[in-house]
């Protein structure tokens, strides 16, 4: 479940600010400005969207990752998902500040890690934040 990535994240000194809507997230992205956005492909349409635009839900992740592009072009995302299908993960492809990681190949402290090195690899200074 998803408390355990929150928990491993704020344990090693993370601040993570967990959005369960679309809604939620656009807004949390647009007041906070945040170094790196963990990304889940499967959510609920919210507001922003159409049931039939995201597939009931399936590709709602793509969608939003378009918005927060044109919010955040330099933020790293981290696509935290358990999607499969080839069409849906090809939407993020080319994109050299994305990585897709499978939730169940991902436990937590390996999500850590990964956000550690994307800081890294982003930040202009080549320090973490």
């Amino acid at each position: 479940p998803l408390i355990f990535y929150k928990q491993q994240l704020v344990e090693e000194g993370f601040n993570v600010i967990q959005c369960f809507s679309v809604d939620c997230a656009l807004q949390a992205v647009a007041n906070t400005n945040p170094d790196i956005i963990i990304l889940d492909c499967m959510m609920p349409a919210g507001d922003q969207y159409r049931d039939e635009d995201t597939q009931e839900g399936l590709r709602t992740g793509v969608l939003l990752y378009r918005d927060l592009r044109k919010i955040c072009p330099d933020t790293p995302i981290i696509v935290l998902t358990n999607v499969a299908e080839q069409e849906t993960l090809e939407q993020f492809q080319g994109d050299p500040l994305v990585r897709i990681k499978a939730k169940l190949d991902c436990p937590p402290a390996e999500l850590a890690e990964e956000i550690r090195v994307m800081l890294d690899d982003s930040a202009p200074y080549g320090g973490a934040v």
